[in-house]
């Protein structure tokens, strides 16, 4: 099982971010302990926006931690979250998303070489406050034309890798990650449209975590569903 967790760590985090990591922390322990024979992997990654430069700039997202099964070094990396900077309302996590997707195995990539197995499960975690840019026509932060993957776009990545997707939304159900950016041709409610059409879960209202989260996901793991997780799409 290969598990990556995700959180936006934008300036508007700054109240919210030590919860996320709480409800991280619970969520690796949870797992850790559910499974301690089972080969589990960890990563760890955040996004920003655009015009915040650096990696975000440049491929999207910041890899704290590729995959790994050193768990105080997973700790660390979550641990070491800190939120900051942003420019605007939307953030970037539909090009974090789709990044992840295209990257999972990649041990190449400067920034993007998370080292992910193909033949693992795929469990990804995201946490944030608040919708994404979505499509080619997000200008109003820079960013050249094309730089944002569409929601459906976003979401057939995630499913061509068969990426379990659980999100923890700081605020209510339609808010948040599940927002809507109909100001870029946006159809509504992104995390749950992407948590729903990968096989996961959206978690609202979220604060520090606790066990109806961590039992979700551990239930989802190995024995609750197919290894690898395998989304059907009709053709």
């Amino acid at each position: 099982v290969d598990v990556l967790f995700l959180t936006d760590t934008t300036g508007s985090m700054y109240s919210e971010i030590a919860g996320i990591q709480s409800a991280f922390s619970g969520i690796f322990s949870a797992i850790a302990t559910a499974y301690p024979t089972t080969d589990v992997q960890y990563g760890v990654a955040d996004y920003k926006d655009y015009t915040d430069g650096g990696v975000y700039q440049s491929v999207g997202l910041n890899l704290g931690q590729s995959f790994t099964t050193n768990q105080a070094s997973v700790q660390a990396a979550i641990d070491a979250m800190s939120a900051g900077g942003g420019n605007d309302s939307p953030e970037e996590q539909m090009v974090s998303l789709t990044q992840i997707a295209n990257h999972w195995t990649d041990t190449t990539t400067a920034g993007l070489d998370l080292g992910g197995r193909d033949s693992a499960q795929k469990v990804l975690i995201w946490a944030g406050d608040i919708y994404g840019h979505s499509g080619p026509s997000s200008q109003d932060d820079t960013s050249p034309v094309g730089w944002y993957p569409s929601l459906a776009e976003t979401l057939a990545s995630l499913n061509s890798q068969g990426i379990l997707t659980f999100g923890l939304n700081t605020y209510g159900a339609g808010s948040g990650i599940d927002g809507s950016n109909t100001g870029e041709g946006d159809p509504g409610n992104q995390a749950s449209t992407i948590t729903s059409g990968t096989g996961g879960t959206l978690f609202n209202n979220v604060g520090s975590g606790g066990s109806t989260i961590e039992d979700a996901i551990v239930a989802a793991i190995t024995g609750g569903r197919l290894r690898p997780h395998v989304h059907f799409t009709s053709i």
